[in-house]
């Protein structure tokens, strides 16, 4: 098994997908991913429209649905 700090290191430089599957694939890790999506850069996003408006990011919408914001 891997070490779990590699992990870590592991999501925080993953893209969007492969840190959906390092969160469904590693339950023990899920409350340090969580710290590191609300602590990360990429809690806003520039929206797709071009519009120049922010909204939220898909992790901070699944937090909030979840109320953990």
């Amino acid at each position: 098994m891997r070490n779990l700090e590699s992990i870590i290191r592991e999501y925080r430089e993953a893209d969007s997908d492969r840190r959906l599957h390092l969160f469904l694939d590693c339950p023990s890790l899920r409350n340090e991913f969580v710290e590191i999506e609300l602590h990360s850069g990429t809690q806003e996003k520039r929206s797709i429209f071009g519009d120049g408006s922010t909204r939220p990011s898909v992790w901070r919408r699944m937090f909030s649905y979840a109320h953990l914001v």
